[in-house]
């Protein structure tokens, strides 16, 4: 807490919050394809890569789930467009982890 604007200086440490880890008393944003649920996290893979059929931009606490029309293999940071022109009607995605669950 604290400081000086290079971060380097302080008076006080206070933990490191979720969807950030801290080493060396420094905050640093979990980086793009993993997530940081948990308050003082010290490791940059925060507490993990993205699950399967999620999306972990910077910074992310919970893993957004891909919609539909989309899929995402681990540890990625945002859902892949399913290849082809999207079927009309309702969604016949049955899962969102692989390419091949695009249905069309």
């Amino acid at each position: 807490v604290g400081g000086n604007g290079d971060n380097r200086t302080r008076y006080a440490q206070a933990p490191c919050e979720p969807g950030h880890y801290c080493k060396g008393g420094v905050k640093n944003v979990c980086p793009d394809g993993v997530y940081g649920r948990k308050a003082k996290l010290q490791d940059p893979k925060c507490n993990g890569y993205c699950p399967p059929g999620h999306a972990c931009p910077k910074g992310t606490i919970k893993p957004l789930p891909c919609a539909p029309g989309t899929y995402a293999t681990g540890g990625a940071y945002s859902c892949s467009q399913c290849p082809g022109k999207p079927p009309t009607g309702p969604s016949r995605q049955t899962c969102f982890n692989s390419r091949k669950c695009c249905g069309y």
